[in-house]
């Protein structure tokens, strides 16, 4: 007799007897049919479950294998699993019946920077549980006088009607990370502090130069004598009141002009060797 499954065929049953005669009734083998149609489906569920435990083996090896704490909570918010990694970070692991209120103080979560519990309604596994996906990384847990700062993601597990199964919560260790912000943190104040510093240090010494210059001007100014200085490109770059008075012009005028522009050509060959030298 054939082991049907959905018309599968999974196995043959078979009977065999010499002590009597007529023993396979119309009756009887219509029992043995009916016995025949459950062993077909006990044997394709032992496989189906054979290979259900094998999945759900391999999946958890590589939620072990995974270096990121992973947590899954049922439909009521109840703990149901947690990975090795997330029981190292969590300093626990399920706590079998646990409520969803009690999971901040079971679990020492806190609000970073602060010592108020974590709000449960805002951790990423809980608003997985509303069909959302969230990121944080404002979490603490603190266990053995040891904090840690945590970042961590929700995301929703869905049936096939759409309707939220399980939700699971994955987060990692971020002290390096903070720590490098940190860092980054402080050294950025201190160049803040320095570029400051050395801001005020420039102005005090252009404040500086601009009095020496004026110093220097009003000795010159007071000299009866053409004083000036022109740069590689023979351009006045100072000149002093007696300038003005020779040439007629206001300084503002003669700075930035070649030498022969302000002076005759006569004089101008006068001086050249002396530029020159």
């Amino acid at each position: 007799m054939p082991l049907l499954n959905q018309g599968k065929l999974v196995g043959v049953l078979y009977l065999e007897n010499q002590l009597a005669t007529g023993a396979f009734t119309p009756e009887r083998s219509q029992v043995l049919h009916l016995l025949s149609t459950q062993a077909a489906i006990a044997i394709e569920n032992a496989k189906l479950y054979s290979k259900l435990r094998e999945s759900e083996s391999q999946m958890a090896q590589f939620l072990e294998a995974v270096p990121v704490g992973i947590g899954v909570v049922d439909t009521l918010g109840r703990p149901c699993y947690a990975n090795q990694q997330a029981i190292q970070l969590l300093g626990k692991g399920i706590i079998r019946g646990a409520t969803p209120e009690q999971l901040a103080e079971i679990y020492q979560l806190y609000l970073a920077g602060t010592d108020r519990p974590y709000p449960i309604e805002n951790l990423p596994v809980m608003r997985a549980l509303k069909g959302d996906r969230t990121r944080i990384d404002d979490l603490e847990i603190r266990q053995n006088n040891v904090t840690i700062p945590v970042e961590g993601w929700g995301t929703p597990i869905f049936d096939e009607q759409g309707k939220v199964i399980y939700a699971i919560a994955a987060f990692q260790d971020i002290t390096e990370r903070k720590q490098a912000e940190q860092l980054l943190a402080n050294y950025n104040r201190t160049l803040e502090q320095q570029v400051v510093e050395r801001t005020a240090a420039l102005q005090q010494s252009e404040a500086t130069l601009r009095q020496r210059e004026q110093e220097l001007r009003l000795i010159t100014d007071a000299l009866p004598a053409c004083i000036c200085y022109v740069d590689t490109d023979r351009r006045y770059r100072f000149a002093n009141r007696t300038y003005e008075d020779w040439y007629g012009c206001s300084r503002d005028k003669i700075l930035g002009k070649q030498v022969r522009e302000v002076m005759s050509e006569a004089a101008y060959q006068i001086i050249e060797p002396y530029i020159n030298f």
